[in-house]
């Protein structure tokens, strides 16, 4: 189950990755979620996949500008 439980990252990881308040991570968690959601995948209230929220708020892999 550890396996799973790193797939999802929380307002702490967030604020710790990125510097931000609390309630400025939980914002990012619901806007991405909303995003998701838009999109037609489920989520989890409170957390967001890693992978989505690394690619939205870093860059995705190999972008010019994700280095900046």
């Amino acid at each position: 189950m550890d396996k799973n439980k790193n797939r999802f990252v929380d307002a702490k990881e967030i604020m710790e990755l990125t510097g931000l308040s609390k309630s400025a991570a939980y914002r990012l968690i619901q806007q991405l979620n909303e995003e998701l959601a838009q999109k037609g995948y489920m989520y989890v209230r409170g957390r967001v996949i890693y992978p989505y929220f690394y690619e939205r708020f870093f860059g995705k892999d190999g972008d010019s500008d994700a280095g900046i």
